[in-house]
């Protein structure tokens, strides 16, 4: 297969999970209007209530480092992926002449989502769609996980970025 296809195909995927995921976050809310909320219905408000201070604080950690690109955190509910909840932010540039940091920060969030490992870390090889890089983490809270990733600066200073996000946000799931 070539370049070209592999990246038209991640796109494709990246369209599609995008797709689904607001669909199934509209699913989400109407169901969690009832009296008795459950625990992934509280955590999609926790996420709600403090994604943009979460990207707030990644953005603010990229420029200490002075990178820029492309910070993506998302919600999963429950103990395997099924749908999630993502938010990105643009910190400085979404892409240069030779990269698109979207595509990549997005990349590192699907292999997670699948993996439940932080990315470029599964002793498994990629599977199409997915292309290894590191620098994304994942975390598991009380109501599902935690995905943060970065992408623009090297995979270690991606990988600070991204623990930032999803420190700040699982402190917040633990005192719920």
């Amino acid at each position: 297969m070539t370049k070209k296809i592999s990246i038209i195909i991640l796109f494709v995927t990246i369209a599609i999970f995008s797709f689904y995921a607001y669909v199934q976050f509209e699913n989400e809310s109407y169901i969690c209007q009832s009296k008795e909320k459950s625990c992934e219905c509280e955590g999609y408000e926790i996420f709600n209530l403090n994604v943009q201070e979460c990207l707030d604080i990644m953005e603010a950690t990229a420029l200490k480092y002075s990178e820029t690109g492309v910070a993506v955190v998302s919600f999963v509910p429950g103990e395997d992926t099924k749908s999630w909840n993502s938010r990105m932010r643009v910190v400085g540039t979404l892409s240069t002449k030779n990269h698109n940091f979207l595509g990549v920060a997005s990349a590192k969030s699907a292999e997670m989502a699948v993996t439940l490992q932080n990315s470029g870390t599964s002793n498994r090889p990629p599977l199409i769609g997915e292309l290894g890089y590191k620098g994304g983490v994942i975390q598991k809270v009380s109501c599902g996980y935690l995905i943060a990733s970065f992408s623009g600066a090297p995979s270690e200073i991606d990988a600070e970025i991204s623990k930032v996000g999803v420190h700040f946000l699982s402190k917040l799931f633990e005192s719920h």
